[in-house]
């Protein structure tokens, strides 16, 4: 059994925290006194609503008081994550990642240790993906410009005492080892493909003596976690923090970005378009960074691919559209000039 506890153990929890959380008593004797305007003046109204419970041990509860800020909560089950969590913000925080920048994280409010509960302000904002996929275009193409710099400048904090995640996670490669197994297992026809799309990528995958120095990685950058408003941006869900290559976050944030347009049937154009604003804004502040960055577009492209003909939820026409996308993705990535590529 693993420190989170088993599956049984983290939907007792939930149960139990999902009526103990949104009780008055502990709304007024845990929650208001870490919120400075409410500290000692009490006696509002307050409601508590649960806007997300995963079965992976976390929760996440918004807090709204009568005339008063909302406040967003995180709990987590076990293992340290919540305080971590909170410890990194702080420390972001004192970074510059204020309400006085253009570049912020949520103010971190307090932890409550016996609870495993972290407490933020909340911040306000649209998100990237919807800007991204609705807004006018200027809009969107300065929302990607913004989601960079963020991120450029976030590669460039000084967090310490990080734990380091290897470029190749050896967790990740067996993953994609096995997803590709059960392709081919399942689609016999599909196996010499894929075999060759593996040996394409191996050519791009960093080495041991890869140059690229490591950096804070937000480990899970997406555009519904960047937050714009105005000329400001502010960036959410800050718990899986590593360091690693910084080419993994600017990666996983333009494949997300073209996974939700791509299955969603939306303008695979405008998706391309907006995902290389992100990376040439990017690029213009640290294009050392990207050295790896085929490897990791390959890499995504490759397990979306073998997703999509392992699933069987699709409509012919449209997996075979999808399919057609992930492919074009990987063969953009892996078709990169040979300077490009890793030693």
């Amino acid at each position: 059994m693993s420190h989170a506890g088993t599956r049984a153990e983290r939907e007792s929890w939930k149960q139990q925290c999902e009526a103990r959380f949104a009780e008055p008593g502990f709304i007024r004797g845990k929650v208001e006194p870490l919120i400075p305007e409410l500290a000692g003046n009490g006696d509002r109204a307050a409601t508590a609503t649960f806007a997300r419970a995963k079965a992976t041990g976390r929760m996440t509860l918004r807090y709204d008081f009568e005339e008063a800020t909302a406040v967003y909560a995180k709990a987590y089950y076990g293992n340290g994550l919540g305080l971590r969590a909170y410890e990194w913000l702080r420390l972001l925080w004192k970074d510059g990642f204020d309400s006085e920048s253009c570049f912020r994280v949520p103010e971190p409010l307090g932890y409550l240790a016996e609870d495993g509960m972290l407490l933020m302000r909340e911040v306000h904002g649209t998100p990237a993906s919807e800007l991204a996929a609705e807004g006018p275009r200027e809009k969107a193409v300065e929302a990607m410009r913004l989601a960079a710099r963020w991120l450029l400048r976030f590669h460039q904090s000084h967090l310490e005492a990080l734990d380091v995640e290897p470029p190749c996670e050896q967790i990740e490669v067996l993953k994609t080892a096995a997803l590709l197994a059960k392709v081919a297992a399942q689609f016999p026809e599909r196996a010499s493909a894929l075999i060759d799309m593996v040996h394409q990528l191996r050519e791009f995958a960093p080495s041991a003596a890869s140059p690229v120095g490591l950096v804070p990685l937000h480990g899970q950058y997406r555009p519904a976690h960047v937050l714009i408003n105005c000329d400001s941006v502010c960036v959410i869900d800050l718990d899986k923090i590593r360091r690693s290559d910084p080419a993994k976050d600017v990666s996983r944030f333009v494949h997300v970005l073209k996974k939700t347009c791509y299955e969603a049937g939306g303008d695979a154009a405008r998706a391309d378009l907006l995902g290389r604003e992100f990376v040439d804004e990017y690029r213009k502040g640290a294009s050392a960074n990207l050295a790896n960055l085929a490897y990791f577009d390959g890499l995504y492209a490759l397990k979306a691919f073998a997703k999509v003909v392992k699933s069987g939820k699709v409509g012919e026409p449209a997996r075979e559209a999808m399919e057609r996308l992930y492919l074009d993705d990987f063969e953009r990535a892996t078709q990169q000039p040979a300077a490009s590529k890793v030693a």
